[in-house]
């Protein structure tokens, strides 16, 4: 848990104009890792991918040890942020995070 607080103060550095900060990092707990899975497999069948992707897909949110979902909730009535700056802003907060779990 300590290595995510770390990574989350990390990304909570990134350049955020208006301090609106348009991200949230959500942990998805084991209870809701089935639902997502499921998720997963809908997504891919939706797309057309093959059964055995469909099952590779099911899998993506079951077989790692921890699993953080990145929402975004851009605010286009935001006149002095524009959307393009809050996107900048959510995608450094998240390259923050990702590369704080590289030098852990």
């Amino acid at each position: 848990m300590a290595q995510l607080r770390r990574a989350i103060a990390a990304a909570l550095r990134a350049p955020d104009h208006g301090k609106l900060v348009p991200w949230r990092a959500v942990l998805v707990g084991d209870r809701d890792r089935a639902e997502l899975s499921e998720l997963f497999a809908r997504f891919a069948r939706e797309v057309g991918k093959t059964d055995e992707d469909v099952a590779i897909e099911r899998e993506r949110a079951r077989k790692v040890s921890v699993l953080v979902a990145w929402i975004l909730r851009i605010d286009e009535a935001v006149a002095e942020v524009p959307t393009h700056g809050q996107w900048m802003c959510a995608h450094g907060a998240l390259t923050n995070f990702l590369n704080a779990q590289d030098l852990m």
